[in-house]
C-alpha cells in the first residue's frame, strides 16, 4: 500500500497480535491521506471477552482505545454505541 492512499479506513485491531499492534496502527495512519479518517471499532461483545484481564489488574479495556498505544490512543476521538465501540483518529 502507498502512503497517503485512502480518505477512510476501517479497522478492528482485536485480529492482530498485540506485538504487532504498534506497527499494524504506524501503517494503517501512513496509508490514511492527509484529511482522511482512521476509524477503529471493536464489537462490545469482543470487550465483554477482555474484560477478566480487568479483574486481574493485567489492563483495563472499557472501550476500542485501551487495546491501541497510549501515543494513539490520545489522538482518537470516542465514540460510545451499544454495540459497537468506535474511535475516530484524524490525519
Amino acid at each position: 500500500m502507498e502512503k497517503e492512499s485512502f480518505d477512510f479506513i476501517f479497522f478492528d485491531p482485536y485480529h492482530i497480535h498485540p506485538t504487532d499492534l504498534p506497527q499494524a496502527v504506524e501503517k494503517i495512519i501512513s496509508t490514511c491521506k492527509p484529511g482522511g479518517k482512521a476509524i477503529v471499532y471493536t464489537y462490545r461483545d469482543v470487550l465483554r471477552v477482555l474484560s477478566p484481564l480487568n479483574l486481574f489488574k493485567l489492563r483495563k479495556i472499557s472501550w476500542v482505545g485501551d487495546m491501541l498505544p497510549g501515543e494513539i490512543k490520545k489522538k482518537l476521538e470516542r465514540i460510545d454505541h451499544p454495540e459497537v465501540s468506535i474511535g475516530v483518529l484524524k490525519k
